[in-house]
């Protein structure tokens, strides 16, 4: 089932993240900062492969409630991995 809004979509990521143990995770509210975008999840990994197992996890729990990313970065090298879903 897709996310209503987008706090909701940000907390499916954070969960998400947290199921493949990121560490460091924060949820930035931004709406009335920003133009192009509601939410930042951020967090980190302890390894390039934890990264991209986190980033990977992100995408498939979005693509079970039919949310794929408008773009993704940086998820083949590991050190940082970008996945843009509009507003989160």
């Amino acid at each position: 089932m897709a996310p209503a809004d987008s706090s909701e979509k940000a907390f499916l990521c954070a969960r998400a993240a947290l199921d493949h143990k990121a560490v460091d995770l924060v949820i930035l509210e931004v709406k009335k900062l920003s133009s192009f975008t509601d939410y930042f999840v951020i967090c980190s990994g302890n390894s390039d492969r934890q990264v991209q197992a986190i980033a990977g996890h992100i995408e498939e729990k979005l693509k079970e409630g039919n949310l794929r990313p408008l773009s993704v970065e940086g998820q083949r090298e590991g050190r940082w991995v970008l996945l843009d879903y509009g507003d989160v």
